[in-house]
């Protein structure tokens, strides 16, 4: 029988004992939390997506040469030729993804502007994006355009004229094209020019008035010179699919599983680690302004911007200042739920309005 002072003595062992597991359970879950919120928030591989895979098969790696930089760097490219069948007297159509994003956002406009039109169809990650290498580089528009020149001169040979839609950045990219190349210009041209290499052009909520582009907070914070570089790692899955989720319409917000997509292309091959260096696009808007406008009003080919108008970026707002100051550029406002991504949150009218207006473009540079 323990003696009436062990008794006291016990108790206080165990009230000495309660802090110190307590503590240690805590420690314990915590850790097991963050051990899942890492697997959770850690990018899947881009080989388990089955649609991404689809998308990847359908293309290859194409070396490209960028100044300052050791060769190796290669971007992929879908150039999807139709069969002798189904072949129509139609220039090529390439295709120009944005930020943050790759050319795996076309897939749902890929059937009706490709398949069903019978033409052949060229998109590409730009470099730095997607599936492409992903060098530790300053990136910049111009250097966007360069790589671009080098993919439809390796698919279509450099001198071959090609219609394009593009989006977001890739709307950047078509007018650095445009007011880099002589002939694609009314101002500049004296005539002798060759004719503009991009023969119809098709903008989907693309920052083109940097005048009237909005951007996301995360943007501008990714952007900074000094927080940008520390931010990025920071960049988790929830982060990503939150920030991207915004810029989407209310009821046309991607599902979970394209979340995921997006984020495991985004992250590839240390795609992450680039943000920073990517969101250098905002500052050459700005430096550029005036010659990026230019290049829209005096543009020789002719120009329709689509407009998805919930966009907090590049929205109705958007949409109405060009109405308003570069009346040579045709404008269609989709209806009032559809946000950044109109070739993602209504494929089918995006492609149909996209398809109709070029078919109208090329008749009417054939009557001329």
């Amino acid at each position: 029988m323990a003696s009436p002072k062990a008794a006291p003595a016990a108790a206080a062992r165990r009230r000495d004992q309660g802090p110190s597991l307590c503590a240690g359970l805590a420690a314990l879950l915590a850790t097991v939390v963050a051990i899942v919120a890492i697997y959770i928030a850690r990018p899947a591989s881009v080989d388990v997506f089955s649609r991404i895979m689809a998308w990847q098969s359908l293309g290859s790696m194409v070396p490209v040469e960028v100044e300052g930089l050791p060769s190796g760097e290669a971007v992929f490219v879908v150039d999807d030729k139709p069969d002798a069948t189904s072949a129509q007297e139609l220039p090529p159509l390439l295709f120009i993804h944005g930020f943050p994003t790759s050319s795996f956002d076309w897939k749902d406009v890929w059937p009706a502007l490709c398949h069903k039109a019978g033409r052949r169809c060229i998109a590409l990650d730009l470099l730095g994006y997607g599936l492409s290498t992903k060098p530790d580089t300053n990136y910049s528009v111009a250097m966007h355009a360069s790589v671009v020149r080098q993919v439809l001169a390796s698919t279509v040979g450099p001198a071959a004229r090609v219609e394009v839609i593009a989006h977001d950045l890739g709307c950047t990219v078509v007018q650095e094209l445009l007011a880099s190349e002589p002939g694609c210009s009314t101002a500049s041209s004296s005539g002798a020019e060759a004719p503009c290499t991009l023969s119809a052009v098709v903008l989907l909520n693309g920052g083109v008035l940097p005048g009237h582009h909005h951007p996301q907070p995360v943007q501008t914070l990714l952007a900074h010179p000094i927080a940008g570089p520390l931010l990025q790692r920071l960049v988790i899955r929830p982060v990503f699919g939150l920030a991207l989720a915004r810029v989407f319409g209310e009821h046309t917000k991607p599902s979970l599983i394209e979340l995921d997509e997006d984020f495991a292309l985004c992250a590839h091959n240390d795609g992450l680690g680039r943000t920073h260096a990517h969101l250098g696009y905002m500052a050459d808007r700005q430096r550029n302004a005036d010659r990026y406008v230019s290049a829209l009003a005096n543009a020789a080919s002719p120009v329709l911007f689509v407009n998805g108008p919930a966009d907090p970026v590049s929205g109705r707002h958007l949409a109405e200042a060009i109405s308003k100051t570069v009346t040579r550029v045709d404008v269609r406002v989709l209806p009032d739920h559809v946000g950044h991504f109109p070739q993602r949150e209504m494929p089918g009218p995006t492609a149909t309005i996209a398809a109709r207006w070029l078919d109208r473009a090329r008749q009417r540079a054939a009557g001329e």
